[in-house]
C-alpha cells in the first residue's frame, strides 16, 4: 500500500533551513501498526514529503530498488525481514537513504548496534509526536547536507562494514576480492588476525554478500560462557536433561537455520564440543542435550580466532579433522600496524561516522602520530580513540593536543614491526593491559562503560581483569 503527496515545505517540527524548505523528500514508512501509521501521515503528509508506505522487509527492499527514497522508517519487528535486517541492507545501497527505526521494545542493546550499524535515531513506541518530528528534522537535514556536499549518504554515514573498503593496502585488497569469491558458496571459512582486526565485520560482510543474506546471521563468542553452558547455547537441550532446565529449549544451530553461524573465538572450545561440532559440519545433523531425537540442520558456519591453530594442533589442544574442515577457505587479516597507509584513510572514516556534521579534520601533524603509533588494538582502538577524541575535543580541526598521551608516548610502529616476534608478543601483552587499566581508571570501574569503550563484551572483560589481575589499585604503568 502507498500514499503520497507533493509539496516543496516539509513541515517536521523545528525551523528548517530555507535549502532544506525548497526540497520535497521521499521517505519510507515500514510498519503494519494502525496508530503509528497514523502518527507518521499525519506527520509526513505534510507539505514537502512523498510519503510510501511497506507491510514486509520484502516489499520494502522492492520499492528501496525501484526509487530513490530520502529517509527509511521501519520497526523492528518488521514481518520477513527484521529492522537491522533492513537497515543493513538500505544502507549498503549506493545512495542510501537514512533510517529511523522504531521498537516497542525497550532495548539498549538493540538501540546502540542500530545506531553503530547507520541508524540516524532509535526511537520507542508509542510515538510522541514532537519527538518524530525532531527525528524527521534530523534526519532530514543530514539529507539535506550530504545532497549539498555532493557525497551519497552510504559514504557519510556508512554501513558497519565499509571500512573493509578503506584500504590501499595490497593484501587488505586481496582480501576484498576473495570475500567476494567465497560469499556465494556454503564453504566454511575460518578468519583468522589479532584482536580487534575486524573479524567479525568479515564475517558479517561475508554473509551480507551470500545467498543466505535474507535468513539471519546468529554468533556467538566461545570464549565468553563455560563449555556446558556453551553446549547448550549451541545445540539447546531437552526439558529436564540438567538441574534448571525446566523447559525445552532451541540452540543455536536450529535458530540459524538456513542463514550463518559465526563461532568467534573457537580456539577455546574443549575436546568435547570440538568432536559435535565436527559431527554438524560433516552430517549436518545433530542431537539436542539429553535429546534422542536427531536434528538436520541447513547452516553455513564462519569460525574465528586470534590463536596460531596450526601449533594448537601440534600440541594436541586442537582436533586436527576439525581445524581441516574449518579452514576449508581462510582469511587471514593483517594487524593494522602492518598496513601504516591505510590509518589515515580510517581514522578519516570513523571521524566521519562520529561527526554528522562531516565538518571535522585531521591535521597533517594529527595523522602523522596515528601512523606512528603500534594500534595493538587494532582497529578497533583505532575506532575507540576517533570516538574519545570526538567526545572531549571541541575543535574543528584536530591536531597533536587532541590525541591521548599514549599515543605520542609509544613506540612507533616502524620499530615494532622490527623487532623479534617474542619481544612483539610481550609487548602486545602489555599494552593490552594497559588500555584496559587506563579505560578502567577513567570509567572509574564501571565495567559496562569500560566494556563498550573497548569494544568487548562485559563478559570478555571480566576474564581480561583475571588474566591481568587487575584490581582498583592497579598501576598503569
Amino acid at each position: 500500500m502507498s500514499s503520497s503527496q507533493n509539496s516543496p515545505t516539509p513541515k517536521s517540527g523545528g525551523n528548517p533551513g530555507a535549502a532544506e524548505q525548497a526540497q520535497t523528500y521521499r521517505v519510507l514508512l515500514v510498519d503494519n501498526d494502525a496508530s503509528t501509521v497514523r502518527l507518521c501521515e499525519q506527520v509526513l503528509q505534510a507539505p514537502g514529503f512523498t510519503l510510501s508506505l511497506a507491510n514486509n522487509g520484502y516489499s520494502a527492499i522492492e520499492l528501496l530498488q525501484k526509487l530513490n527514497f530520502d529517509l527509511l522508517i521501519c520497526d523492528m519487528m518488521t514481518p520477513r525481514l527484521s529492522g537491522l535486517q533492513l537497515l543493513s541492507k538500505a544502507r549498503s545501497m549506493s545512495d542510501a537513504p537514512e533510517v529511523i527505526l522504531i521498537s516497542s521494545q525497550q532495548s539498549v542493546e538493540a538501540a546502540v548496534e542500530a545506531i553503530r550499524m547507520g541508524a540516524v535515531d532509535f526511537l520507542m513506541k508509542p510515538l510522541r509526536l514532537a519527538t518524530f518530528q525532531e527525528a524527521v528534522h534530523t534526519a532530514c537535514e543530514r539529507r539535506r547536507s550530504i545532497k549539498e556536499a555532493g557525497i551519497v549518504s552510504n559514504v557519510a554515514h556508512p554501513p558497519r562494514h565499509s571500512f573493509l573498503t578503506q584500504t590501499q593496502n595490497p593484501r587488505m585488497q586481496e582480501i576484498q576480492e576473495l570475500i567476494i569469491k567465497v560469499a556465494k558458496s556454503n564453504s566454511t571459512i575460518l578468519i583468522t588476525g589479532d584482536s580487534g582486526v575486524g573479524k567479525e565485520v568479515v564475517a558479517r560482510t561475508i554473509h551480507d554478500e551470500s545467498l543466505r543474506c535474507n535468513n539471519c546471521f546468529t554468533d556467538i563468542s566461545c570464549a565468553a560462557i563455560t563449555e556446558t553452558l556453551l553446549e547448550s547455547e549451541l545445540f539447546g537441550h531437552e526439558k529436564g536433561s540438567f538441574t534448571g532446565a525446566d523447559v525445552s529449549k532451541p540452540g543455536l544451530l536450529e535458530l540459524a537455520n538456513g542463514g550463518t553461524l559465526f563461532l568467534d573465538e573457537i580456539g577455546e572450545i574443549g575436546p568435547l564440543l570440538q568432536t559435535k561440532l565436527l559431527r554438524v559440519i560433516e552430517t549436518r545433523s545433530f542431537y539436542r542435550v539429553g535429546g534422542t531425537k536427531q536434528i538436520t540442520v541447513d547452516v553455513r558456519i564462519l569460525a574465528a580466532t586470534n590463536k596460531d591453530m596450526k601449533r594448537a594442533v601440534e600440541e594436541g589442544k586442537f582436533r586436527k579433522d576439525l581445524f581441516y574442515r574449518l579452514n576449508t577457505i581462510n582469511i587471514d587479516i593483517p594487524p593494522l600496524r602492518e598496513r601504516i597507509e591505510d590509518i589515515p584513510l580510517l581514522a578519516e572514516h570513523f571521524l566521519v561516522e562520529f561527526d554528522r556534521s562531516g565538518q571535522r579534520r585531521f591535521s597533517p601533524a594529527g595523522l602523522e602520530v596515528l601512523k606512528r603509533y603500534p594500534w595493538p588494538g587494532n582497529i578497533r582502538e583505532l575506532r575507540n580513540v576517533i570516538e574519545r577524541v570526538m567526545l572531549i575535543s571541541p575543535q574543528m580541526l584536530i591536531d597533536v593536543e587532541d590525541l591521548p598521551s599514549d599515543l605520542m608516548n609509544a613506540k612507533p610502529a616502524a620499530e615494532v614491526l622490527g623487532g623479534h616476534l617474542p619481544m612483539l608478543t610481550d609487548s602486545l601483552e602489555e599494552l593490552e593491559r594497559r588500555q584496559i587499566a587506563t579505560v578502567l581508571q577513567r570509567t572509574r570501574w564501571h565495567r559496562g562503560r569500560a566494556a563498550e569503550l573497548l569494544a568487548i563484551s562485559p563478559k570478555t572483560l571480566y576474564r581480561k581483569i583475571k588474566q591481568y589481575e587487575l584490581d582498583k589499585n592497579i598501576s598503569i604503568g
